[in-house]
């Protein structure tokens, strides 16, 4: 992978391959992209750096397990799996190559020496051939071929006795006992939230920090065969059969979003999501126990393998007869035989998690889902099939129990199919009322007219659309009209999705431009998670202006690096900017975008939250009052912004950080000082003086990693400038109310509690031999350093996004007890040691200025 990224990152790579490129997207949504091989090597370089994560954390608790004979230990033989998986099969299952486009997830049923396929005949001069059975996907083959089933060839039934362990060999070759893929599945009851995990469950749920998720061990099977001993007989009378379980789906760690009406739900989507098939012997069962060394398996008695029943494969004979060979090897090893594993499959991609505001009973549930799967199939013109779909039990923001509807692409990698439904909701909950209003003669709870697809539950009580349509009718359908109170102006609609909107708006005149009115709340340090950004550029690629309006009050408090931030990002987009306040309506709506097409009226989009109008992930999604579009002539005046006003002070130093502070959180404090210090020098700033004081100035010093950051960072610059009796005043604000957030329990996560607060961070302070006094107050806007030396001059140093841009990595769990003491939290806060990395893409920035700023 690292050749291929160094390929991706040649020059010459986007220009050589520019007009294959337009060829291979013409006419597709991908068309006139200019971003595609920039996309490409960050989608594959993020994959490259989670498959390390995962690398060095099993290495670390390979080094854990203490054995003196590392290579038999559990975490050596899942690094030699994991280094030993096809790439092209890892690249599918992870969400990087299309799964439609590599069969992976494809096994072989080898049944009895009396099935005979065509091509066990082969072909005239042919040299060699070999016995193929059936195959499946594997998401139905683990409970189709699961051992104990009875499968039906020819007319003739031949029961599957257990697993094929050479996943790296044609199925009929010798059998050969290679490493298997063993993985945890888990699941939170708190939050809702799963994933898989290699080498053992995570102790506490990585999404919310609940303690001790429930989990399950599960083998992901190369293949299935029968006993070779056993003939194959033709009573098909009475078959064996394992009944389907529902499958695990999750949106993994995907945000919350409000519905377009609020007060009807919220929704998420993941492009990288999880969902998990499982058969664990029926429902009810508790898993197989299963020979590691000849792959023979049977259906175990208890979940904990401690049942008074006979165990399992207790003097078991080998699945593949070999001469010479009575008994199993495996019999004579413990650790060969694995017991209570669950057959299961997981694969990334695309997820649509929906949860209406409220609770409906199962059976309408099921109704509902399904109705929208075949809505949203028929709109984008697609096989229902193509999806697959859910229900689970969640909570809602407020912890009680909630209800939500799952919706997923069946393929690895996803199509685009599930995600889809956040911008086609309006016509989508349209077609589902149709067809829960089954017209069908004795339709009352389900038909093949409407929701009893093939797919559906099989249970007598498990669907019913009479109360799904009553549902969908009162609680979940979009208003054809807002209320008075939501009408900016008249004739004032429901907007869905507004950067769909605004792009529809755009493309019907060639002159059409684009305005964004940023409130004086606007954070530049934002902009590059800001969902409109990455559509910026392609817009002035159309040929259509586009224009940020800044409120006058945002502009006069921006700080020099932020100004810096700003003029970056408007060279980096190629988008004006201009100075102007947003309209104001009289229902307290203000304008968040306009398209003006060159006529008398715009286009606007308008909301009362201010929330929606700030840039950053949150932009244009509403929280309490749904966001409105509508057509009206206003007269806005809008003064143009000269980039290099925006440039840092004569005499100011700048110093743009990339990665240089991504390191352990023990060694921080000694980089970061080491920058400053250079940048105070370099504008003259640094005396032979000592320091007497320092005065931070930040509304964000709210959680133990930044307080530890910053006080590690300050002590460094004391100690180099010879201070003894210098103090650190921090400024910042108390802490916000929990509202309808979680309780914290990661280190940079933000302290509940003001006391708690500053008593921690005064007393860490005093423990790294500082002097620390914490005002809680309304700070201004940014994050500046003042410096005050003994000689009677200053400095300042203006922090782009403070302390707070680095933290350790997504999949990186660093807890914190939040509901200890003082003296517990501060001894818990010295030792703890991380990997840090800085957030969100582009830089940021440190700027130095001799006095004042």
């Amino acid at each position: 992978m690292e050749s291929f990224i160094d390929w991706l990152e040649r020059p010459a790579t986007a220009s050589v391959f520019k007009g294959s490129l337009a060829t291979l997207t013409q006419r597709s949504i991908l068309e006139g992209d200019q971003s595609l091989v920039e996309d490409t090597r960050e989608a594959i370089t993020r994959l490259a750096c989670d498959f390390v994560a995962e690398w060095e954390g099993l290495v670390t608790l390979a080094k854990d397990e203490g054995l003196q004979d590392a290579g038999k230990s559990r975490m050596a033989v899942e690094l030699r799996r994991m280094c030993g998986e096809f790439l092209l099969g890892s690249l599918a299952d992870r969400g990087f190559l299309p799964g439609h486009g590599f069969p992976t997830d494809v096994v072989s049923f080898m049944p009895g020496k009396e099935f005979k396929s065509p091509q066990d005949t082969p072909a005239e001069g042919a040299r060699q051939f070999r016995t193929v059975g059936p195959q499946r996907s594997l998401d139905l083959a683990i409970r189709d071929y699961a051992p104990g089933s009875e499968v039906v060839l020819d007319g003739l039934v031949h029961k599957s006795a257990g697993v094929t362990l050479n996943w790296k060999r044609p199925a009929n070759e010798e059998n050969v006992a290679e490493i298997q893929s063993l993985r945890y599945l888990w699941r939170c009851a708190a939050c809702g939230g799963s994933d898989i995990a290699r080498g053992g469950p995570p102790d506490c749920c990585p999404v919310c920090g609940a303690e001790r998720p429930t989990s399950e061990e599960f083998l992901r099977p190369a293949g299935f065969s029968v006993d070779p001993r056993i003939r194959a007989h033709a009573d098909t009378d009475s078959l064996s059969y394992v009944p389907p379980e529902d499958p695990v789906v999750s949106t993994r760690d995907a945000a919350w979003r409000s519905l377009p009406v609020p007060e009807l739900g919220r929704y998420r989507c993941s492009r990288e999501g999880l969902v998990y098939y499982s058969n664990r012997g029926g429902l009810g069962g508790s898993g197989y126990a299963i020979c590691l060394q000849c792959g023979r398996a049977e259906a175990d008695s208890d979940s904990r393998g401690l049942s008074a029943l006979p165990p399992a494969l207790v003097g078991h004979k080998p699945l593949r007869y070999r001469k010479g060979q009575d008994l199993c090897p495996g019999n004579d090893k413990p650790f060969s035989i694995k017991r209570n594993l669950a057959l299961g499959l997981e694969i990334t991609t695309d997820v649509f998690e929906f949860q209406p505001q409220h609770t409906l009973r199962r059976a309408s549930a099921n109704a509902l889902v399904i109705a929208v799967r075949e809505a949203l199939a028929q709109e984008l013109g697609v096989e229902a099939d193509e999806m697959g779909f859910a229900v689970g039990q969640s909570q809602n923001a407020f912890g009680a129990p909630a209800v939500s509807l799952f919706l997923f692409d069946r393929v690895a990698g996803g199509a685009g199919f599930a995600v889809s439904f956040e911008h086609l909701m309006r016509p989508v909950i349209r077609r589902a009322e149709r067809i829960l209003d089954c017209e069908t003669p004795g339709c009352e709870k389900a038909c093949a007219a409407c929701v009893l697809t093939s797919d559906a539950p099989g249970g007598k009580d498990e669907l019913d659309r009479t109360a799904a349509l009553a549902f969908l009718q009162t609680r979940l359908k979009f208003p054809d009209e807002l209320g008075p109170d939501e009408r900016f102006v008249e004739g004032a609609g429901l907007s869905l999705a507004p950067l769909d909107e605004i792009d529809r708006e755009l493309r019907l005149s060639a002159h059409s431009t684009l305005t964004v009115f940023l409130p004086d709340q606007s954070n530049p340090a934002a902009f590059q998670d800001w969902p409109l950004a990455a559509e910026l550029l392609d817009w002035r690629k159309r040929g259509h202006g586009t224009q940020l309006a800044l409120a006058q009050a945002l502009l006069a408090t921006l700080t020099p690096a932020e100004k810096l931030g700003l003029r970056d990002f408007a060279l980096q987009y190629n988008v004006e900017l201009a100075v102007a306040e947003a309209p104001a309506f009289p229902n307290d709506a203000h304008a968040l975008a306009m398209v003006h097409t060159g006529g008398h009226s715009s286009q606007i989009w308008a909301t009362r939250e201010a929330e929606p109008r700030v840039p950053g992930p949150a932009w244009g999604r509403p929280i309490g009052h749904a966001l409105a579009k509508g057509s009206a002539s206003i007269a806005t005046s809008f003064a143009a912004v000269d980039l290099d006003t925006l440039l840092p002070p004569p005499g100011a130093q700048l110093r743009q950080i990339c990665t240089e502070l991504d390191c352990d959180l023990a060694t921080f404090g000694a980089r970061a000082s080491k920058i400053i210090v250079e940048l105070l020098m370099k504008c003259g700033s640094w005396p032979r003086a000592g320091i007497t004081q320092a005065v931070y100035r930040d509304s964000y010093v709210s959680s133990p990693l930044v307080a530890r950051l910053l006080i590690d960072t300050i002590k460094q610059i004391f100690s180099q400038s010879g201070a003894a009796e210098a103090a650190l005043v921090i400024e910042t604000r108390s802490p916000r109310p929990k509202g309808a957030r979680g309780d914290p329990w990661q280190i940079w996560h933000d302290w509940r509690n003001a006391a708690d607060q500053r008593a921690v961070i005064e007393l860490f302070g005093k423990q790294r031999g500082l002097r620390v006094l914490v005002f809680q107050k309304d700070v201004p806007h940014g994050r500046y350093l003042d410096i005050n030396f003994e000689d009677g001059t200053n400095a300042t140093i203006v922090l782009d996004q403070g302390f707070g841009a680095w933290t350790p990595p997504r999949d990186v769990i660093v807890r914190y007890n939040f509901s200890v003491d003082t003296n517990a939290q501060v001894k818990s806060l010295t030792s703890v040691n991380a990997i840090l990395q800085r957030r969100g893409i582009g830089n940021t920035y440190f700027v130095a200025a001799s006095g004042k700023i």
